[in-house]
């Protein structure tokens, strides 16, 4: 019989992928770990701090993405010690859902829990990104497919450099607004 994905009652080994509930988030030493529930082990049982994989990771750059209290996280062991778990990554499921979809394709987003967003999406004609805050007033759009980029803001919008600032179109540049001071 195969030891993969059962526990091996004499080392106290688990080899497999299994399912976790994030407990903590809040690591105490500043390394993007969490704490795990096991319920399927035990619902008393909680990890210790525990390694999140990232896409990339290095000393003081990477991705940086901790699972929220709560999530449904799966979790491997290192060399299958049950003492050394590594967060593999987050999971949806039937009460959890991805947090968008538009007529049935799936742009690539990404939504916090506040609810700012960056949206890619490449398909079907349409090749944009936007980036907009959780209030959904202010946003940067980059649309590939009408080669257009607009900024909009409810507040207001600052351009600033230390050296030149240049504006320029080649249909022309049109000013609006109520005052305009030029030096």
């Amino acid at each position: 019989m195969s030891d993969r994905g059962v526990s091996r009652q004499a080392d106290k080994r688990y080899f497999g992928v299994v399912i976790g509930l994030v407990t903590d988030n809040n690591d105490p030493d500043s390394l993007g770990r969490v704490k795990v529930n096991f319920p399927w082990f035990s619902n008393e049982m909680i990890s210790e701090w525990c390694r999140v994989a990232q896409p990339y990771a290095g000393s003081g750059y990477g991705f940086y993405w901790i699972p929220e209290i709560d999530d449904e996280v799966a979790v491997a062991f290192m060399h299958g010690d049950m003492r050394i778990p590594i967060v593999l990554g987050s999971l949806y499921n039937g009460q959890d859902r991805p947090s968008i979809t538009r007529n049935g394709r799936d742009p690539k987003v990404i939504l916090t829990k506040a609810g700012h967003r960056i949206l890619l999406e490449d398909q079907d004609g349409q090749q944009k990104i936007e980036i907009v805050d959780s209030s959904g007033n202010n946003s940067i759009v980059i649309d590939t497919t009408l080669n257009n980029i607009s900024i909009t803001a409810q507040g207001d919008i600052k351009l600033e450099a230390t050296g030149r600032l240049t504006l320029s179109g080649q249909a022309g540049v049109k000013v609006s607004g109520a005052t305009i001071e030029l030096n």
